[in-house]
């Protein structure tokens, strides 16, 4: 980690982007990041982030750091083992009662979502830097943006979360993938009976929408 980290080159990058709402009243709750890279030491300041939310997108700090050392492994070298040492190579800044380390009573059930963003963040921050980027060449290790999805069945007290199938765009040397699980999620596709089983609802339909692209990744229809 430590000599990937080193071959980035020194100096400051920013990047800042948004979850459209934190599901209840808050809008445009912003991830504002700088890095600063400097020898093998590389530091990531979230700094200037929304406060926490009412919402359940606030995240942890260790939600935050396992989210930051995805992306940078991801970018770096996808075939290093996940240890502490990987951890240690990053510092992380993130002050305490934002969207990014919240303090209770913050609510952080949907955090799995919130993370996707930081990691696009991340990359944001650094892929113009990046030893590939800056010789023009690009690998099917280049972590493309993502587009993760979410059902909520919250009008029942039985409510559920369920992380859905997602798209994973395509790079210059690799074509997109549709339904499968992006980034951190490392959850299966739930099937349907088992959220039957589980909760007073029936699924309709779940399906890909058809030569959608971007705009729209699959449709859940709630019974």
């Amino acid at each position: 980690m430590r000599a990937g980290i080193a071959a980035i080159p020194d100096g400051s990058y920013r990047f800042e982007d948004v979850l459209d709402d934190d599901g209840l009243k808050e809008r445009n709750v912003k991830f504002a990041l700088e890095v600063r890279k400097a020898g093998e030491r590389i530091v990531f300041d979230f700094t200037g982030s929304s406060p926490q939310v009412p919402g359940n997108v606030n995240l942890t700090l260790n939600a935050l750091q396992s989210s930051v050392c995805y992306a940078l492994k991801a970018m770096l070298d996808p075939d290093l083992p996940n240890n502490q040492a990987a951890i240690d190579a990053v510092e992380i800044i993130a002050p305490a009662g934002t969207v990014a380390n919240c303090l209770p009573p913050a609510a952080v059930a949907l955090r799995a979502n919130t993370r996707q963003r930081v990691i696009d963040v991340v990359i944001g921050a650094l892929a113009d830097v990046l030893p590939y980027r800056r010789s023009g060449l690009l690998t099917e290790q280049t972590p493309a943006w993502c587009l993760p999805a979410s059902t909520c069945a919250a009008a029942h007290p039985m409510s559920t979360s369920k992380p859905s199938a997602a798209v994973w765009a395509a790079a210059t040397t690799a074509m997109a993938r549709d339904g499968v699980q992006v980034h951190i999620t490392n959850t299966s596709n739930l099937p349907v009976e088992a959220i039957e089983m589980e909760y007073p609802l029936r699924v309709e339909e779940y399906a890909l929408v058809t030569d959608s692209g971007a705009r729209a990744v699959f449709v859940a229809a709630w019974g």
